[in-house]
């Protein structure tokens, strides 16, 4: 048995090596990746901290200019629209110096156009719509085999530039991600607490159900149980929602110091950790606003955990911690509405 541990751990570390390997050959042989990383490293430098507290609510968020980002900003993502052009996660249709590294039906790619200093798009190889409900066990596998690493998933209608292909995003753990420390600072309700499973929610300033499970086996089961109780009142269509997973520290070694053996300890519990964070709306008010009322803002997973691309700079001094608030109640699922499904899931757990 220590030997099979010893060797799941090399395999671990080898394939994270070679995760990083790709982004650091990428960085700098493709002229448009580099260029870009370069460029999100000087505008994060002048990154602009929208923290306070309103009330009792603690908004966690920063924004920085990334205009590079405003292909992914103002995706049409309507049917006509996705169908006239031609889809930019399919291989025969990427640039000739994107490389991949493969890992089951899936491509591991580095994200030319990046909001997080290390960003990765994970990409179905073949051509499939955008969707959770087939693909949520394969995020959790990714998070098992990238450990180091943040994944993520917008909904086809919560942010992703891309509703027609189905894939995954990630980030290392060095990014500040506020959703993982909503529970700690705002209003949280625990639902389940067990040998296998911790489940809770919060409703302000976003709406977010937090799963915690002993195995893979106990997050599968337990998500597609709340996946099934959204799409009740979901007309048919995926529920709305992102999703930010990770597994076991949701930090890297280096910032618990000597506190990490104690914090890895109290991780291992409930190894397998996920935020749902569920929407009513795709983009706000002020998106679609005219003059100075616009903020081109298309809330999907890093906005929704506080990080905030600004594609325009004269949005920069439009964004304040009052709009950041604002936009989370209006594109989060009511406070109403997430108190009766956590209601739902209790009963049915």
């Amino acid at each position: 048995m220590r030997l099979y541990i010893l060797q799941q751990k090399t395999t671990l570390e080898n394939f994270q090596q070679e995760i990083e390997q790709l982004f650091q050959k990428q960085t700098l042989s493709w002229e448009l990746a580099k260029e870009n990383y370069r460029t999100l490293e000087q505008y994060k430098k002048q990154k602009r901290d929208l923290s306070k507290w309103i009330g009792k609510i603690l908004i966690e968020a920063g924004a920085f200019l990334n205009p590079k980002r405003i292909l992914s900003t103002m995706a049409q993502t309507d049917t006509a629209s996705i169908h006239s052009r031609p889809c930019f996660l399919c291989q025969k249709n990427r640039p000739q110096e994107q490389e991949f590294l493969s890992y089951k039906n899936y491509q591991i790619l580095v994200n030319p156009y990046p909001v997080f200093e290390h960003h990765f798009t994970i990409a179905d190889k073949e051509h499939r719509p955008q969707s959770i409900a087939g693909y949520f066990d394969d995020m959790i596998e990714f998070t098992d085999i990238m450990r180091e690493y943040f994944l993520m998933y917008n909904g086809p209608e919560c942010g992703a530039s891309a509703p027609d292909h189905a894939h995954f995003q990630a980030c290392t753990k060095e990014e500040d991600m506020a959703g993982i420390s909503y529970d700690l600072s705002n209003y949280c309700t625990d639902l389940i607490d067990d040998d296998k499973l911790q489940i809770n929610y919060v409703y302000a300033p976003v709406s977010l159900i937090n799963v915690q499970a002993d195995s893979k086996e106990t997050m599968s089961k337990t998500f597609h149980l709340i996946y099934d109780i959204l799409s009740a009142d979901s007309n048919g269509k995926e529920p709305m929602m992102n999703i930010l997973a990770w597994y076991g520290l949701e930090r890297t070694d280096d910032f618990f110091g000597e506190n990490y053996e104690d914090e890895l300890e109290a991780a291992t519990r409930y190894p397998y950790k996920c935020c749902i964070f569920l929407r009513s709306k795709h983009r706000p008010d002020c998106y679609y606003a005219k003059g100075d009322e616009q903020i081109l803002i298309s809330p999907a997973i890093a906005e929704m955990n506080g990080i905030f691309p600004i594609v325009r700079e004269e949005d920069m001094e439009k964004l304040t911690p009052e709009k950041v608030y604002d936009i989370y109640q209006e594109v989060s699922m009511s406070k109403e509405k997430l108190q009766e499904i956590a209601e739902r899931i209790k009963a049915a757990l």
